[in-house]
């Protein structure tokens, strides 16, 4: 049994695609002060270029196996510029030309309500190398609220890809 049991488990698991190299990006966008806390807000960056990563590795979206979401944070660009104890779940989504054509690569909720001025959104399982065919992309950042912010908070937002 024990014998059986190890065979099926090194048969089943398999390796992830190595990453070849990361794709890094950063926007910048206003939260402001008193919004409404019982209605979804939507922040929009778009024409985020995709930069010389393909390139420079000399290869196509199509080449690679997978672009995945790696990381992303939300950080006050100001220090003291205010908190993000605000924000319940905040959802960020990736789409080309069409808005309504999107999927989310980074997501979290139950943040908590100590939460400083810095804010660690985790990556999707999603492949987003339809979103790397053209030379731009487009991000919207979806908050749900848990309070109203008591100060406009100019963000930053960092995030990256991983392409394997």
């Amino acid at each position: 049994m024990l014998f059986f049991s190890t065979i099926v488990l090194l048969t089943t698991c398999k390796d992830d695609e190595p990453v070849l190299f990361e794709m890094a990006y950063q926007a910048e966008f206003t939260i402001p002060a008193g919004i409404n806390p019982f209605e979804r807000h939507y922040f929009y960056i778009r024409d985020v270029p995709i930069g010389t990563y393909l390139s420079a590795n000399n290869v196509t979206a199509d080449d690679l196996a997978s672009i995945n979401p790696g990381v992303a944070r939300l950080s006050t660009i100001f220090s003291g510029g205010g908190d993000y104890d605000f924000i319940r779940e905040v959802s960020i989504r990736i789409y080309t030309d069409d808005e309504d054509n999107w999927k989310e690569v980074f997501w979290r909720n139950q943040i908590p309500l100590n939460q400083g001025e810095d804010l660690d959104v985790f990556g999707t399982l999603i492949d987003a190398r339809p979103y790397f065919q053209n030379q731009r992309f487009n991000i919207i950042v979806v908050m749900d609220l848990q309070g109203a912010p008591q100060q406009t908070i100019e963000t930053r937002l960092t995030f990256n890809f991983q392409a394997k």
